[in-house]
Parts: C-alpha cells; structure tokens; sequence
C-alpha cells in the first residue's frame, strides 16, 4: 500500500512543558536545508506512486518556536504537496493565519481544556510563568483561521486531570471543521499516572454527542502514524525510539516498505 501522510515533527523545541508529551524535549530540529531534502524525499515517493494528494503535516515540539517555519511551508506548498499545521496556538497570530490564506489547508490546535489551572497542572502553560492560552484569544485565533479559508481542527488528548470537564462551550462557540479525541498515551511516569480507561474514554466522548468527531483510542494511536522526527528518522512509534531509518540519507520508498506501519488505523482516522 502506499502512504499518503507524513508527519514531520521536525523540532522538539517548545514553549510549552506539557506533562504527558511523547517528544523527548532534546533541544534539536532539522535546518531548513534538512527539511528541504527531507521534503524532497517524500515528494519524489509520491510522484513514483502517482500520488496527488499527498499531505504533509507540519508538527513537533512547536512548530511555531521556529524562525523559518514560513520557508517550510513554502517550501512543502511549492512541491504541490498539500500542508497543515499542528500547534498549540499559544504564538500563533492573525497576521501569520492570514499570510497562509491558500497555503495552509488545516490549522490543528491543541486544546486539552479551556481551564487556566487545569492546563496549567497539564503543562500546556508557558515554563516558569504558568501563561496560559486565553479563552478569548484562543476563539479569536479560531475565527481568524475560518475568516481565511483555513480548515480549523481541534485535538484534545483525555486524561485524567481533564476527564471530568468538557470544551463544549470552545466547539459550540467556534463550530472546528474537523474535532479528534485521543486516549492519552502512557509516555512517561507521570502520564502513567493519568491514564484513563476506555470505558471512562467512551464516557467522556458521551458528551460531545452533538458533534461529529473522530476518537482514537491509544490502541488506535499506535503505528498508524508515518513520524519524521527532529533527527530524520522515521518511524511509526510516538515515542521515537527507532533509529533505523533515515529519511536524510535512504529514498521514502524503502523506508515505508520496511517499518511497520498500520495502513488501515490511518485510513479509519482519515474517514
């Protein structure tokens, strides 16, 4: 099968600390030449696949800590390859929203509450300061993404320290093209510790019945993502451990045809 999604978390640098975080926070990411071969790479893999709609989507870390981000996004567009942003919003500005207005086809934001104190418990806060993203500036982010003809996506990841809330006010209040819920994954020691099950998963989705959502359960979540990290290396698994395969120096063909990846869990998630 051929994969038509790349996930290029090309830096671990961040603003914000979140606590149950799969990047390894090593302070390293591709230059933007890395990218470009990188991009080059996944872009000569579609045109021998035939492959027209082609994504490549732009993570991290936060994407938006980095100074040459536009040059990415030029970059990947310029290929004809379609691009989308995943980000916590926290840096994001009308001006950078309305200056991708037919580059970018989505804008995910990473929202896991619309509660100070809880995001500040998550780590989705700035590092020492404990700033959090506005209520009201995180909505007028949201309009400015819509206002221009950018997809809005929301992602929350379920935890216990969110479980017993809900952004319902965020979604009736924005209206996000597209909303996807995630089991959170036990990445580390303290996220071991916030893991909810899946019936508390189905239960907290109970209240989000008025919407159209996508949910992945963390048995969902692994395998079923083609990862470029900071260092170049692609692989299916969240946490970024295997160093095998290099997308700097090996073709994406031969890279794809060897990792194991779950075709169908992307397929489901794209439907």
């Amino acid at each position: 099968m051929v994969n038509r999604i790349f996930n290029l978390h090309f830096t671990d640098f961040c603003n914000f600390s979140c606590r149950f975080c799969f990047a390894k926070n090593e302070k390293r990411a591709l230059s933007l030449d890395e990218v470009r071969t990188v991009v080059d790479n996944i872009d000569g893999y579609f045109r021998e696949n035939g492959v027209t709609d082609g994504k490549i989507n732009i993570a991290g870390g936060e994407p938006t800590t980095c100074r040459y981000l536009q040059e990415i996004i030029d970059y990947i567009v310029g290929k004809g390859i379609t691009a989308t942003l995943i980000t916590n919003g926290f840096i994001l500005t009308e001006q950078f929203i309305a200056a991708n207005r037919g580059k970018l086809q989505t804008i995910g934001l990473s929202i896991d509450s619309i509660s100070p104190k809880t995001n500040a418990a998550l780590g989705r806060s700035i590092r020492r300061r404990s700033e959090t993203l506005e209520y009201e500036r995180l909505t007028r982010i949201c309009r400015a993404i819509r206002e221009n003809g950018i997809r809005l996506k929301i992602n929350t990841v379920v935890s216990r320290l969110n479980i017993h809330e809900d952004i319902l006010p965020l979604l009736r209040e924005v209206r996000p093209d597209r909303i996807k819920f995630l089991q959170m994954l036990p990445v580390n020691a303290f996220a071991e510790s916030l893991v909810v099950s899946d019936s508390e998963f189905e239960e907290y989705l109970q209240k989000y019945r008025e919407f159209d959502y996508v949910a992945e359960y963390s048995s969902d979540i692994a395998g079923a993502y083609m990862i470029i990290d900071s260092g170049g290396f692609v692989s299916t698994n969240n946490l970024h451990l295997d160093k095998k395969y290099s997308a700097l120096r090996m073709p994406i063909r031969d890279i794809v045809s060897n990792v194991d990846f779950n075709f169908e869990g992307e397929m489901k998630r794209y439907q």
